[in-house]
């Protein structure tokens, strides 16, 4: 890219390394060292361009989630490899999910009933053109210090939902009936069996969704069925940020499934309350748990087969026969 913006570098790269590296070097030796001058390219880049520091920047984060010490990472700083470990950064979020070997044995024994191994694990995805929101703005902390206004709900439910969502199918037919509204419903059928598809139109958003700069911060051994066990996973996080300062008094986004929505709310309520007795660290009010709109379609359809689940268990056998098992929870 560097030579067909500028065509007085066609060739400079491999003069340097003719320069650099030792002909008689094997073809291995000589790759990995071109790997090194691309390195020493950058910090050079680096000296002339502050703003030319994004190897700097990975090395950095790289080494905080090596567990490398603040005074390591600070010591590469000064002598110009790294960034400093308070190196401002942009908005960080993170992910919470547990994940279990579906293929391992599930007969029971003497001592357990599944020899399923979970694994709950956290990571971190940084918004570079995004700057860190503080938990508190103005006096106005970002958590509603009651949690839920069940006040606010019933009001918006009686006052605008109601006649919306309260009407049967046959009711809701009939009116599309008497109105012509059905003709105006055509769906592709195909596309309606898509669970879910993030907008690839978002240009501007594309880099964010990939996993490209993703950080694994941490990885336990241990289900995600409690608020005790989310607390584990969140302490992992809070060490990671000893490290970082990613938060800073900042909220940390953290995208989870239903069980997390639950469990870090009610973390964060215990630590509102002054007279709750559960022990919660008090930067757990820095996490923001967010539902992903792919975790909405899921939970949705699943809650939708639990409610009908005779309905739909006579239709399944009656396309695919009575000697197939209809599972009690469908994947999706």
């Amino acid at each position: 890219m560097l030579e067909e913006s500028d065509s007085d570098l066609i060739g400079f790269f491999d003069e340097i390394c003719k320069i650099i590296i030792p002909l008689k070097w094997s073809l291995n030796l000589q790759e990995d060292a071109k790997k090194k001058v691309v390195v020493i390219f950058y910090l050079i880049a680096g000296l002339r361009n502050m703003q030319a520091n994004q190897f700097k920047l990975e090395l950095g984060l790289y080494l905080a989630a090596c567990g490398a010490s603040c005074e390591t990472i600070n010591t590469l700083s000064n002598a110009g490899i790294s960034v400093t470990n308070k190196t401002k950064d942009s908005l960080c979020i993170y992910n919470i999910d547990d994940y279990h070997n579906i293929h391992e044995k599930r007969r029971p024994d003497d001592t357990n009933l599944s020899g399923a191994t979970h694994l709950a694990t956290s990571m971190c995805k940084k918004i570079e053109q995004c700057e860190p929101v503080p938990v508190i703005f103005n006096g106005i902390s970002v958590h509603n210090p009651v949690n839920i206004n069940a006040s606010i709900i019933c009001e918006q439910l009686i006052n605008k939902y109601q006649g919306l969502f309260d009407l049967s199918y046959s009711q809701c037919k009939i009116q599309w009936a008497s109105t012509k509204q059905s003709e105006s419903f055509k769906f592709d059928r195909i596309d309606q069996l898509t669970i879910h598809c993030y907008d690839d139109a978002i240009a501007e958003r594309k880099e964010e969704r990939k996993m490209k700069e993703t950080i694994l911060i941490g990885i336990k051994e241990q289900p995600l069925h409690s608020m005790q066990d989310y607390l584990e996973i969140l302490n992992i996080i809070l060490k990671y940020d000893k490290k970082t300062y990613h938060l800073k008094n900042h909220i940390a986004p953290v995208i989870a499934d239903w069980p997390g929505q639950l469990f870090i709310r009610r973390a964060i309520t215990h630590l509102n309350k002054d007279n709750s007795k559960a022990q919660i660290p008090s930067e757990v009010i820095s996490f923001v748990p967010i539902l992903g709109s792919l975790h909405v379609s899921l939970n949705s359809r699943e809650q939708v087969i639990q409610v009908y689940y005779s309905f739909f268990k006579k239709l399944f056998h009656s396309v695919f026969g009575l000697h197939k098992k209809f599972a009690k929870k469908p994947r999706p």
